[in-house]
């Protein structure tokens, strides 16, 4: 009687325990069961679209932000290129003026030198031309002088005149003298040069003194023809 009435009281302890587990386990299902029923709520899902739509907006807004700074970039990028084409033009420009420029330098250098050697050679040629025909007048004239050649060096075939403007001297004209020398009042035609020497005094005569004429007399001339003064000087 005593051994029933332990195992009784431990049977029924063992069932008490049993009954609470599955209590806790019920309430533990009910728990759950409520918070999934909570996450099916209109607030839990408001919220969930909302952290949904910041992380979307978020992914945009950086995609946005990539998308302007590689524009930007790309922007920079061509900006640099254009500058730097821009650059290679101006370069090309002026290396091709500068080009063209020497090209002008060099013919303008090229036509001076040729004309400065065309001048240097015609300056030889003429140079060479004029000591050949001052030699050769030269030799004409020793020979003119030396009387190898009778005949005057054409560059002395020149006369001087006293009075171009006027008549000329019959007497000078024919014995290439005058009485009254250049201060005769008519026209004397004398060669540059000429074999004949004239020698002042050479030959006087009394109709040929001014002097005597006009001291002792005045028709003195009358007395002394051509012909008596021609007798006098053979």
């Amino acid at each position: 009687m005593g051994r029933h009435s332990e195992w009784r009281k431990v049977a029924k302890k063992c069932r008490r325990s049993r009954i609470r587990r599955l209590k806790a386990q019920e309430r533990d299902t009910l728990l759950e069961e409520e918070e999934l029923e909570n996450l099916k709520s209109s607030i839990y899902l408001t919220w969930k679209k909302e952290q949904e739509a910041l992380e979307l907006f978020a992914r945009v807004e950086e995609e946005r932000i990539r998308e302007e700074v590689n524009k930007k970039w790309i922007e920079r990028e061509l900006k640099a290129q254009e500058e730097w084409r821009e650059s290679q033009e101006k370069i090309a420009l002026f290396k091709a003026e500068k080009a063209k420029q020497e090209l002008l330098i060099r013919e303008e250098w090229d036509r001076e030198q040729k004309k400065i050697k065309e001048i240097e050679k015609k300056n030889l040629q003429e140079k060479e031309a004029r000591e050949q025909r001052e030699s050769e007048f030269k030799q004409r004239v020793e020979d003119f002088i030396s009387g190898v050649s009778g005949e005057l060096p054409e560059g002395f075939r020149t006369n001087v005149e006293t009075r171009p403007d006027k008549e000329l001297c019959p007497f000078f004209v024919k014995v290439g003298a005058c009485r009254f020398f250049d201060n005769c009042s008519r026209n004397h035609v004398k060669p540059a040069v000429s074999k004949t020497l004239l020698l002042n005094n050479f030959f006087s005569h009394l109709s040929m003194d001014n002097k005597s004429v006009r001291e002792y007399d005045t028709d003195m001339s009358l007395e002394y023809d051509d012909k008596e003064m021609y007798k006098h000087f053979l």
